[in-house]
């Protein structure tokens, strides 16, 4: 079989920790020798990925949380394309991000699976369908904040968010970092590996390779920690703020958790560009 990316034919499957994994020696990038089938990724998902929609307190408590990470990422976004421009969310979860963006003044659409997350958009009056395909117009920006990974066939996909995209378009991305320090050191043991979940396994040469392959001209691709200075601040200031207020305590060791994962999460992000060819 050949590589899902690149349809090279020298690949190379070996183990990560007790995980089998396929390795291109061309396009360099990692995936799942084996997919999860769509009821495992399902339960999963439903496992992993579910706050319940009556949990107000804990969603609030997270939007704070992400509240200067979202500002600046809008913040990068404006110096692509000044609002009143559109913004399409893969992957947009409760619309933290899409709800601080129309803020500023950007027409915003999600692309969310997930049941509880609709209504909580649908709540604060986020328009969410459950596939791209399903908007019958086109976008300025397409965003996908820890999506990627969970996307079976990236090069169809991406061929699909290209036919999204206006000229000029623009593609923000942030997935997690294979090719980091914690990785390589932590294995399967690195809870960012999910490979119950995370189909691919990107670092900054496959990621690059795809996305150019793809049609897409790379303006920014940085490795970095997800969590600075001041996000961190912020999650303990969300967590007091509903602590003293609500009474509502976040288990001790979930914050512990929280400290853990400022040290061993890495992330890539980048900012592409869709390259029109001239007829």
């Amino acid at each position: 079989m050949n590589c899902k990316i690149c349809n090279s034919d020298n690949i190379d499957n070996h183990l990560h920790g007790k995980y089998e994994v396929t390795t291109c020696r061309n396009c360099k990038i990692t995936y799942n020798s084996k997919f999860p089938t769509k009821e495992e990724l399902d339960e999963q998902y439903s496992k992993y990925y579910t706050l319940p929609v009556d949990d107000t307190h804990n969603a609030e408590r997270r939007r704070l949380f992400r509240y200067p990470e979202n500002l600046s990422l809008i913040k990068d976004i404006m110096q692509y394309a000044k609002p009143p421009s559109s913004i399409v969310d893969i992957g947009c979860d409760r619309g933290f991000f899409l709800d601080e963006a129309r803020r500023y003044g950007y027409e915003v659409n999600g692309v969310e699976l997930s049941n509880d997350a609709k209504i909580y958009n649908k709540k604060i009056h986020i328009e969410v369908k459950d596939r791209l395909e399903d908007y019958d117009h086109k976008f300025n920006i397409a965003t996908m904040w820890h999506s990627l990974e969970h996307i079976e066939n990236p090069v169809e996909y991406l061929g699909l968010i290209k036919s999204k995209l206006s000229n000029p378009g623009y593609l923000f991305i942030r997935v997690p970092d294979y090719g980091s320090y914690w990785s390589n050191f932590m294995k399967d043991k690195w809870d960012w590996f999910s490979p119950n979940v995370h189909l691919f396994h990107y670092n900054i040469e496959s990621l690059e390779f795809l996305l150019r392959q793809s049609g897409f001209a790379i303006e920014k691709i940085i490795q970095r920690k997800p969590n600075n200075t001041l996000t961190k601040q912020s999650f303990k200031l969300s967590n007091n703020i509903f602590d003293l207020i609500y009474d509502n305590r976040l288990l001790p060791r979930k914050k512990l958790a929280r400290k853990v994962q400022d040290i061993i999460h890495s992330e890539l992000y980048v900012i592409a560009k869709l390259e029109y060819v001239k007829q």
